[in-house]
């Protein structure tokens, strides 16, 4: 078993696209010291539909190299990021959710955050 402790949601909105991309850190609840890095896609508003392990049993140092390179190449391929828990610690970090889609619920924002401060109109 393993624990969520970062979630970032990546959207490609790009004519002709209409792509999300997620990346997720875990730790692994026997030993806080391993950490792995997946990252699921798929159309916006369905179901991932695929998903790919990009390090596993990989120190905290070493999931967070590999989170930021792979954040960099999503960036790089016209995704903007939508969400990320990266400002959240320990029990603040939201549990994975699904809803009835089997989708993971969207996060909600929080009064002052810096993605709701960029949407208020002047």
């Amino acid at each position: 078993m393993s624990t969520t402790i970062r979630i970032a949601v990546y959207h490609n909105t790009n004519p002709g696209h209409s792509k999300q991309y997620e990346i997720i850190v875990s730790q692994d609840d026997n030993n806080s010291m391993i950490h792995s890095v997946e990252g699921r896609w798929g159309k916006i508003g369905y179901t991932s539909s695929g998903r790919k392990t990009y390090a596993e049993g990989v120190s905290r140092s070493q999931a967070f190299a590999t989170f930021a390179e792979m954040e960099r190449t999503r960036l790089d391929h016209g995704y903007r990021k939508m969400s990320d828990t990266s400002e959240l610690r320990g029990s603040q970090v939201p549990p994975v959710t699904m809803g009835p889609s089997g989708r993971q619920k969207p996060k909600k924002l929080r009064p002052g955050s810096a993605r709701q401060v960029e949407s208020e109109d002047p």
